[in-house]
């Protein structure tokens, strides 16, 4: 019984994933009032800590430590565990 819904389980699992890749955009809910696509995080914090230290030198390493904690926070997952921060 339980090969069973181990099996089961791992069917739904792959399944539900490759109808992600499918269809995208299904997967958002339509309560969503806004969604942001953010590609690759490790690239986007460090961009990012680099324009804020050439608006004011010496912030960008500042908000680059504390910009990974504040976009998990904006996830409600502040870890981002499970989150692979080098891809899209």
């Amino acid at each position: 019984m339980r090969i069973l819904s181990l099996a089961t389980l791992l069917f739904v699992l792959i399944t539900h994933s490759i109808s992600a890749q499918d269809a995208p955009l299904e997967m958002i809910p339509g309560s969503a009032s806004l969604v942001i696509r953010l590609q690759a995080p490790e690239t986007t914090v460090a961009e990012l800590a680099a324009f804020i230290n050439k608006v004011q030198p010496g912030l960008g390493d500042l908000a680059k430590g504390q910009l990974p904690a504040a976009l998990g926070l904006g996830l409600s997952n502040p870890t981002l565990a499970g989150v692979d921060q080098t891809q899209d």
